[in-house]
Order: C-alpha cells, then structure tokens, then sequence
C-alpha cells in the first residue's frame, strides 16, 4: 500500500486522501502485503466515521472486502468498539453482520469478546445475527461468561435466553465458563436465570459447581449454597462429592467452609467409588 495513503488514513487527512483519489483512484484498491488489508479495513481501525465514510461513497462495495484472515472491515470496527463506524458499514450492507472470519468468528462474537455492550445491543437487533448464534456451538454467551463481561451476558439472556442452554464441544455451558473462570456474579446471575443450569454436565462428567469447587473458589461456592443448595447432591461421574473435588485439590478453605455448612449431612460422610 502506497504510504501516502497509509498516513492521510491514519492521520485523518481527507484534504490529502481525496488528492491522491483524485491523482489516480486505483489507489483505492491497494492492499498492505500479508494481511492483506484495505483502505476501508485501516479507517475502520483508526475510527476515523469521516473517513469511513468518504470511502463508503467512493467504493461502497469494499465494506464487503476480506482481508486475509478473512475479516471485513466490521469485523476490525467491533474489536475496536466504535459504534458509530459500525453502524455506517451495516446501514451500507446489514448482511455483513453473517459473514464469519477464519476462525468462524461473528462481528457479534468479536464484540463480545472485547466487551462493547453498546456494539452488542447493535448487532442483536439484526435478526439474522441471532440466528448465527442459535446455530453455533461456542456462541456469544459462552465468550461473554469466559470473560467476565456481565453486562452483556445479562442483556443477551433478555434477548436470546436459549442461548443460556447451548454447550460447546466440550460440553461447557456458559455457566461452566462463568464457574471456571471465576466470575461471581455472572454465576449467580444464570443460577437465578435457570437453577437447571447447574445440572449439567461436561464430557468429562463435572457440574459447574464441580468446576468451581476444584478451583477452590469459595465466592461461587457460597453462590451456589445460597441459590442452589440441591445441586451439591450431584457427584461427578467419577462419583467424587464437592468435599473430595476440594480436599484433592488441596483448596483447604473452601474444604473447611463446606464442611462447616454441610457438617450434618450424609454429604460430607460419602465416599467415592474408589472407596472399598
């Protein structure tokens, strides 16, 4: 990509952009060499809307140009987070809200993973972007639980509460990802969404509640004493309890915790199957 354009993109130069457009417009379709990226992919980074928009005109289909990880420029404009760039290219075309990147990523799921609530709430009102998620395995729920971003999972079960149920290829729910990570009050926001959710298992046979107790994570813990008392009846399919799961992971606080509030109980006198 000629460097001229490179530094009126990045510098916000419409004066001199529209000079070098005007010199000779084949300029437009340079790309840089290995990414592979556009005069478009570049505005859209920078957030520069003017800009943006003085290419939209010019070339209006390049908001549909891949780079070579197969990204558009509203992919780079969620990562970024710039509502207002990513509300020009889907008033340019709103089916560029499907197209998926190399890694089969959404715009969606893009937004999500860098936390842009506002970015998120935008794309959830293109009725097809909902559809990509049902369709997918690891959705947007699963990342926005990974990350802790809570906000988002709390508007996305408004909007998409079947997402909640999904799991991924591993078997993860999104309330397995909030247990494992650590996020308290994601965790206890999908308890209080759906008790259900802490009665699934993974494919290696461990309840959210499962995850959380080899972490030895004693906020979620009691999260899970106080919403869902009933669900530290489940062993693992390995027939481990909550006490053996923290014992042998030499987490002795949340041992001791359990066994102050489970002190009565058959719970904290049962053994597992390798027991003889």
């Amino acid at each position: 990509m000629d460097r001229r354009i490179f530094c009126a993109i990045a510098e916000n130069d419409i004066p001199s952009f529209t000079r070098l457009v005007q010199e000779d417009d084949g300029i437009l379709e340079q790309r840089t060499i290995g990414s592979l990226n556009t005069v478009l992919h570049f505005a859209s980074k920078y957030g520069h809307i003017n800009m943006v928009m003085e290419i939209i005109k010019l070339r209006p289909e390049m908001a549909a140009v891949e780079n070579k990880l197969l990204e558009i420029p509203l992919h780079v404009a969620c990562r970024q987070g710039d509502i207002e760039v990513v509300m020009l290219l889907l008033k340019t075309n709103p089916w560029l809200s499907c197209k998926l990147n190399s890694k089969n990523q959404s715009a969606l799921f893009i937004a999500c993973s860098n936390g842009h609530l506002n970015v998120v709430k935008l794309l959830l009102n293109q009725p097809w972007c909902v559809r990509i998620e049902d369709e997918a395995q690891l959705n947007s729920l699963h990342l926005a639980a990974s990350k802790g971003h809570a906000d988002i999972v709390g508007h996305i079960l408004n909007l998409c509460p079947n997402l909640a149920h999904n799991i991924d290829e591993n078997g993860y729910s999104p309330l397995h990802y909030a247990c494992s990570r650590g996020h308290v009050s994601i965790t206890a926001m999908l308890l209080r969404f759906d008790l259900n959710l802490s009665l699934q298992f993974d494919n290696s046979g461990y309840t959210p509640l499962h995850l959380a107790a080899m972490n030895g994570d004693l906020a979620i813990l009691e999260e899970f004493v106080a919403l869902a008392p009933a669900s530290f009846q489940f062993l693992t399919t390995h027939g481990e309890t909550v006490f053996h799961l923290a014992a042998g992971f030499n987490h002795y606080i949340a041992f001791n915790y359990l066994a102050t509030v489970f002190c009565d109980t058959d719970l904290f006198h049962r053994p597992d199957k390798f027991v003889s």
